[in-house]
């Protein structure tokens, strides 16, 4: 993944900017567990709620179900995460 500004990423799988600085840069991808604020992670399935909450990913990837997030992580609403962060990663 190259550097992206938040606003960019958001655009680039064309999904809605949720809180965060447009101009943050993330230069890389991670799991919710792993990511930390300069990298951009997904939630895919409900079943990783916890993990979520719990996430210090930069800007996490969410469907439209998901209203809110972890204090401090930006947030971009798509239809489908699990294929946006492929187009993020691809």
């Amino acid at each position: 993944m190259v550097e992206l500004r938040l606003d960019a990423l958001a655009a680039l799988v064309g999904g809605e900017l949720l809180g965060g600085n447009p101009a943050t840069l993330v230069s890389g991808v991670a799991s919710l567990e792993d990511a930390g604020p300069d990298e951009a992670s997904f939630l895919g399935n409900t079943k990783y709620k916890s993990a979520f909450l719990a996430s210090k990913a930069g800007v996490v990837l969410v469907g439209p179900d998901v209203a809110d997030g972890p204090e401090g992580v930006a947030l971009v609403r798509v239809d489908n995460p699990t294929f946006a962060f492929s187009e993020v990663i691809g």
